[in-house]
């Protein structure tokens, strides 16, 4: 009999312990899962995408002749060998245009004298001598301009055009808005192939647009796989801050309504079931931050850095690797 009543409490034990069992694995299947990790040194970087333009640094601005019907034979942009044609000038307008210059220098040179005068009008004489001897060049050359090296035209006046050399070297320009000017310690550029960090000049500060004009350090045009001045390049201005003593990942903060930051600790209570988890909505001072991480005020440990849904004060969680 006795043997009986042992067995039955036995058999009610065991079921019992089973449901507890089963309804703690229902329990804990429905709670939230966390990962925690504390705070760690680390810098901060922060970084500004702006649109910038590829400048020719050396160039030559080639005048055409003043009243004289020319003809241009090349287009902006248009890159040149050396030799090429650029513009052809009417010989007729050409050859009027040389001989009023000579009947001008004659007459200067008539009015030399020593008073002042007479050495104005030496001066004059000798820049007409100098423009005489470029018509008289040209009119030898059949009234054709041509390039003196190989480059790209990158200007087209009534008066002149210019070309940009090739060979040689470019730098990158752009401007940045007061308010987002800071001490940026990397530069990155990206166009036509190219692709890599550069120095900078000191930038200038334009006190009506209120701005600040950046130029690069000089790049060989012929790192640039069709260099074209102009250009659009892609600029990235990156500040890498002093290391900060306590960085966490940015997707751990939340925000209230107040406008206050905040985080979620793990924290430990003892049951009848043994250590039960939960969570802790702590405030935080951000003094820094960029897209990814956050440097904050005072280091934290035992810090949620993610969660399978969002998360609530004093809410019982499970906590995973």
């Amino acid at each position: 009999m006795k043997r009986r009543v042992w067995i039955s409490i036995a058999v009610v034990l065991v079921f019992m312990l089973s449901c507890t069992l089963i309804s703690f694995k229902n329990y804990t299947s429905g709670l939230n899962r966390v990962t925690v990790a504390a705070t760690a040194p680390n810098q901060i970087r922060r970084s500004i995408s702006v649109n910038g333009m590829l400048r020719f640094a050396e160039s030559e601005t080639i005048a055409l002749p003043e009243g004289c019907k020319t003809e241009l034979l090349v287009k902006k942009g248009e890159n040149l060998s050396e030799g090429a044609s650029l513009c052809q000038v009417d010989t007729d307008d050409l050859q009027l245009t040389y001989y009023e210059t000579l009947v001008q220098q004659q007459a200067l040179d008539a009015q030399a004298s020593g008073d002042a005068a007479g050495q104005l009008a030496k001066l004059k004489a000798e820049r007409c001598a100098e423009k005489a001897a470029e018509l008289k060049a040209l009119l030898d050359n059949g009234g054709l301009i041509t390039a003196p090296f190989t480059g790209q035209v990158t200007s087209i006046s009534v008066n002149a055009l210019t070309l940009g050399d090739l060979s040689g070297d470019g730098y990158f320009e752009w401007t940045l808005p007061l308010e987002q000017m800071d001490d940026f310690s990397l530069i990155g550029i990206t166009a036509a192939g190219f692709s890599q960090s550069v120095n900078i000049e000191t930038p200038l500060y334009d006190e009506v647009r209120r701005c600040y004009s950046f130029k690069s350090e000089l790049v060989p045009l012929s790192k640039l796989s069709e260099p074209m001045d102009g250009m659009r390049a892609a600029i990235k201005l990156q500040v890498i801050s002093d290391e900060y003593p306590a960085v966490l990942p940015k997707s751990c903060i939340q925000h209230g309504s107040d406008g206050g930051s905040y985080v979620f600790l793990l924290r430990e209570k003892e049951t009848v079931l043994g250590t039960e988890y939960y969570l802790q909505q702590t405030g935080v001072t951000i003094i820094d931050e960029d897209d990814l991480n956050a440097a904050v005020l005072a280091s934290l440990k035992d810090l949620v850095i993610a969660s399978t849904r969002p998360m609530k004060d004093l809410e019982t969680v499970l906590v995973v690797e």
